[in-house]
């Protein structure tokens, strides 16, 4: 049974007497009539969303132009009170920078473009027509390859991101410059004396550019940096939105002479523009929690709800290390699964002036932050101007279908208007072709051919897109073993759909038949190759074997541990899958066999390590030991190991040309490319 949405409500068919708050609502909006007293849980809803559209000028008038004054009361004590020695004039009349202006992206992105420039440039995207260029701008090792649908863009792009000015220049909402610069304090390190480091004002300058990207440069060390950096630019655009209609509210409403045939077009069919897709829970706990400090709001509606079911009692961000269990695993795997990690969610969030609404109706929230699972229940998507994707190696681990879904169902036209201004929604908009003013933001650990086709066939803006890819050094430097002996193993295939029954067959004839003696672990990357390869040993096979994947239970793999320790198994098959949420450490591996390289590179080195040694020449090498000593090729046969030899290595792994990707972050960039591309069919390396 799929798990019940968070945030989600059961409606009652039986109309329920209004609370003396809700009736204060409706009257104050001036819809339904309130001496009636009764109504549909959702009518409060429904009432607000046509006082957006019909009367929104009226509604933010009674808003005070400065920034409210915060005063700490027993029911918002515990929200931070930001203070900087040096501020802003935040008043919407000192805008300044550029805001609303022709060189603020906003506007040159969504308004100032004519209809005939969009056709032309949207033409080169569908046609694939665009100026390739590498950047020699590096955002820290990753390198930037510009994909622009201008000719004379890439000079003129890179001198931009070279030329840092500080997000006191940006075009930034100067109501919510001085909430960044005291939050992003505790991220930066002490000595920075910018607000920003060199990573932040980069990436955020790419971000605000508006054209599609994939970075796959993220990592633990780095995630809360990259948070902080698009909770920014989104709700920078929230923000420029919304005041963008209100402003053009108030044009209309003095329904002077010259203005009357006035047309301005400044929405979409609804009200949400940005999508934020998350993996768990306690990652969007810590995103909204960003949003929080950064809109400082008087107000924050449904947050003690917002706490209960994102936040993890029992989790402590500043004493990770209390539980001794949990600090036995690596870093980076306590970085993700510390705190609530359901992933199964949904949320939406409307903001204004003065408060901050969690949980509020889809088709009345400005931002949408959902899981993969979520996708799939959520509704108010027809809008997306901003997407943002974080993690997404996670998604892999969870259900791939699940995104592809997202991407087919985004930027349609509704079925429905939803109180729709048809008369101020976009040109562009109702020709569909709003995927193509759509931004989408992909930030990754690494890249797979899954996000590579997402990037191709999906990542559509008009504005172009940019891939960030650093260049990979290996992680075999990270074994500890010194002397032991690493191979790859080369299987020729003629396309990618013959690769897998190619890697099967060169498995089951030259590798399997010589598997031997005790302490024998198969790593396999794909679950489905998983259940061709055990159901192969059970059926055509005498080896004793245990298994090892994501859907077996605790007591199998307890059990099945147990018995490969004490030699009752030769060999167990294990998941990467399974790897990726457990870590499990198999005692008594003695060689390890990779069907195919895991995505994740710090796996290899860590399933290495746990090789038990018996060579007296093989030892445990110092942490330090390793650093800046290259590994070397030392031996390219033409044989490969299992054809000419009976005596397989105790590490290794087979690959194809098509896991360019995967080789070249264990082995490295350069070794990688060479490995691929020659005809030789073996290689072997000593740690």
């Amino acid at each position: 049974n799929p798990r019940s949405s968070a945030g989600g409500s059961k409606t009652s068919k039986k109309k329920t007497k209004y609370t003396k708050k809700e009736l204060n609502q409706l009257k104050e909006y001036g819809q339904l009539d309130p001496t009636a007293g009764f109504g549909l849980e959702n009518d409060l809803e429904e009432a607000i969303s046509r006082a957006i559209n019909a009367r929104e000028v009226n509604r933010f008038a009674v808003f005070p132009a400065e920034k409210p004054v915060y005063k700490e009361t027993k029911s918002n004590k515990k929200q931070p009170k930001y203070q900087d020695s040096q501020t802003f004039d935040t008043s919407p009349e000192n805008e300044s920078g550029g805001i609303g202006s022709e060189i603020d992206p906003y506007i040159s992105h969504f308004e100032s473009i004519s209809q005939d420039q969009l056709v032309q440039r949207i033409s080169k995207v569908l046609s694939k027509s665009y100026s390739k260029t590498t950047l020699s701008t590096q955002v820290e090792d990753s390198t930037i390859t510009l994909f622009s649908t201008l000719d004379s863009e890439p000079l003129d792009f890179e001198r931009k991101i070279s030329n840092q000015v500080g997000i006191e220049k940006e075009q930034v909402k100067h109501r919510i410059i001085n909430n960044f610069i005291s939050y992003n304090k505790s991220i930066i390190p002490n000595n920075n004396q910018n607000y920003m480091t060199e990573f932040q004002q980069k990436m955020f300058t790419l971000f605000n550019s508006y054209k599609d990207i994939l970075f796959s440069g993220r990592t633990y060390l780095n995630s809360k940096e990259l948070i902080s950096v698009y909770s920014l630019h989104a709700l920078n655009h929230i923000l420029k939105t919304r005041d963008r209609i209100v402003k053009h509210n108030v044009t209309l409403s003095k329904n002077d002479a010259s203005e009357k045939n006035l047309e301005i077009r400044d929405q979409g069919f609804t009200r949400p523009t940005v999508l934020v897709v998350l993996p768990y829970r306690n990652q969007a706990h810590q995103f909204i929690k960003n949003l929080i400090k950064l809109v400082h709001p008087v107000k924050i509606i449904n947050q003690d709800r917002f706490e209960s079911e994102f936040g993890d009692p029992d989790f402590d961000e500043e004493n990770t290390k209390a539980d001794p269990k949990k600090s036995k695993k690596p870093d980076e795997h306590k970085a993700i699964f510390s705190g609530n990690i359901d992933d199964s969610f949904r949320i939406g969030i409307r903001i204004t002036r003065k408060a901050m609404k969690l949980y509020s109706d889809f088709y009345l929230s400005d931002i949408l932050i959902v899981s993969p699972i979520g996708l799939r229940m959520i509704t108010g998507s027809e809008n997306i101007e901003v997407l943002i994707l974080d993690q997404c190696d996670a998604f892999l681990m969870q259900n791939w279908d699940h995104v592809q879904h997202l991407f087919s169902r985004l930027n349609l036209i509704p079925k429905k208007p939803r109180d729709a201004d048809f008369s101020r929604i976009r040109t562009s908009y109702l020709d569909g072709l709003m995927k193509h003013l759509r931004q989408t933001i992909m930030l990754s650990d690494f890249i797979t051919p899954e996000f590579l086709n997402l990037f191709n066939a999906n990542f559509l803006s008009y504005g172009g897109k940019l891939m960030l890819k650093p260049e990979y050094k290996g992680t075999m430097s990270q074994i500890l073993l010194s002397d032991i002996e690493l191979v790859f193993n080369r299987v020729s295939s003629k396309s990618v759909s013959e690769s897998l029954d190619a890697r099967f067959k060169y498995f089951v004839e030259k590798i399997l038949p010589y598997i031997e003696g005790e302490g024998n672990m198969i790593f396999i990357p794909s679950y489905f190759d998983y259940v061709r390869i055990r159901n192969h040993i059970k059926r055509e096979t005498s080896l004793e074997a245990g298994y090892l994947c994501e859907y077996t239970s605790r007591s199998d793999i307890s059990r099945n541990r147990t018995w490969f320790f004490h030699g009752r198994f030769k060999v167990i098959l294990y998941t990467e899958r399974l790897h990726y949420y457990y870590r499990y450490k198999l005692r008594g591996t003695k060689r390890i066999i990779f069907y195919g390289l895991p995505d994740h590179p710090q796996y290899f080195p860590e399933l290495v390590n746990e090789i038990e040694v018996e060579n007296e020449n093989i030892s445990k090498k110092g942490k330090d030991s390793n650093k800046n000593k290259p590994l070397m090729e030392i031996e390219a046969d033409t044989a490969a190991y299992g054809s000419s030899s009976n005596t397989l290595p105790q590490c290794l792994g087979l690959f194809t040309k098509y896991d360019l990707l995967k080789l070249e972050r264990i082995v490295g960039s350069k070794e990688a490319s060479k490995m691929v591309n020659s005809g030789i069919g073996s290689f072997t390396f000593y740690s």
